[in-house]
């Protein structure tokens, strides 16, 4: 009888021991997703903004 309990005590430790990391986890990667896109988003907003040199058309229409 003690065995059985002494397992199922143990055994519930470690389900919830996963669950809590299983959730965390999630959490964390979701962050990390979250900060890789706004990086990239930076990132494209820089080029967007007109740090790269423009071609002949860009120019073109500029002039107008």
């Amino acid at each position: 009888m003690l065995v059985i309990c002494t397992c199922f005590v143990i055994l519930s430790l470690v389900i919830t021991a996963w669950c809590t990391y299983d959730v965390a986890g999630r959490s964390w990667v979701k962050m990390k997703r979250y900060q890789a896109n706004m990086k990239e988003m930076d990132r494209k907003q820089a080029k967007r903004s007109g740090s790269r040199h423009r071609n002949w058309r860009q120019r073109l229409t500029s002039c107008e």
